[in-house]
């Protein structure tokens, strides 16, 4: 299966990692950063994206590109007869989303939101035992960093701030565990010098359960990044938590702890070591395997649900 990469970012990284050997090109208007990963991967490098899918046809295509231009991207791969895989956001506004949606039905082409934390080793096994336990009553998320990534990440209408940075993440892990759309039962944020919001607290009412749901681009010079989660039963609990001085970063150590309490007292949950890694591997696996057998590794459908939900905290919070 031929794989080809739209940006050559920091993300474009992770996904290379996980084609290997399938990867066929990289294409981003920086032609120095298209260079230095094509040959970092032993590929060809554009600096047009038409031209490459002119040229290469891949089978599957990564957006790896800032969220504003994720909808004429995507689009773009689509009618080129590729399957898609969309870092996240899948975009900002509720009306690209369905334009997206609507192109990937029109070319009968699957469209993929990378939402890595349903991936990611840790939160994979919390998947696991909460599918053994049921329902939780209630479950805490956190998401903390300091504002090291002051770029187009923060504008309003470019990345959309921490409500779409960080946020939606676990506003969509929770919905994957939940099966459902919540509905919103309050929500606040704060907004940063750039018009976006910078922190957001959204309460969400599952039935049967209750889930607070916390982030923050806007913490201390000297913050460690910081993800957690928290699952409360009568009889139970499933606690992690993240530390590391850089999101997303290979070469930074991080302090994880995972524990289960249950029959009386705490049991420690496996960790891997290499999780963020595994994480992006095994999401583009998975991605591979549904553009085969036809069945998405993540259904569109289930975005969609979770935008709008991110769309409606958006409107309160405004």
């Amino acid at each position: 299966m031929k794989a080809v990469i739209l940006g050559a970012g920091f993300i474009a990284e992770f996904h290379a990692r996980g084609y290997g050997s399938q990867l066929c090109a990289v294409c981003d208007t920086d032609a120095s950063k298209a260079q230095e990963l094509a040959q970092k991967y032993d590929c060809r490098w554009y600096t047009d994206a038409q031209n490459m899918l002119d040229a290469e046809k891949p089978d599957v295509v990564s957006i790896c590109l800032p969220t504003w231009l994720h909808r004429p991207y995507a689009v773009m791969a689509l009618e080129s007869g590729a399957h898609v895989l969309c870092e996240k956001p899948l975009a900002l506004t509720m009306d690209d989303c369905l334009a997206m949606q609507q192109a990937a039905k029109r070319c009968a082409r699957q469209l993929v939101t990378a939402q890595v934390l349903r991936w990611w080793p840790e939160y994979a096994c919390i998947a696991e035992q909460v599918k053994r336990l049921g329902t939780p009553q209630y479950i805490s998320t956190r998401r903390l960093q300091h504002p090291s990534r002051i770029s187009w990440h923060v504008e309003p209408k470019l990345g959309g701030g921490a409500l779409y940075d960080l946020f939606i993440h676990d506003v969509d892990f929770v919905c994957s565990l939940m099966r459902e759309p919540p509905i919103v039962l309050a929500a606040s944020g704060n907004r940063g010098p750039q018009g976006s919001f910078r922190r957001i607290d959204a309460l969400l009412q599952f039935p049967g359960c209750c889930a607070h749901v916390e982030a923050s681009s806007q913490m201390p010079e000297g913050y460690p990044f910081t993800a957690a989660f928290r699952a409360e039963y009568p009889d139970a609990c499933i606690e992690y938590s993240f530390r590391t001085a850089v999101n997303i970063n290979l070469e930074k150590p991080a302090q994880t702890e995972f524990l289960l309490y249950e029959n009386g007292g705490p049991r420690t949950m496996p960790v891997c070591e290499s999780a963020q890694e595994t994480a992006f591997r095994d999401e583009i696996a998975a991605f591979l395997h549904g553009v085969e057998t036809g069945s998405p590794s993540l259904p569109l459908e289930e975005t969609i649900a979770v935008m709008q939900t991110v769309d409606t905290i958006h409107r309160l919070i405004c």
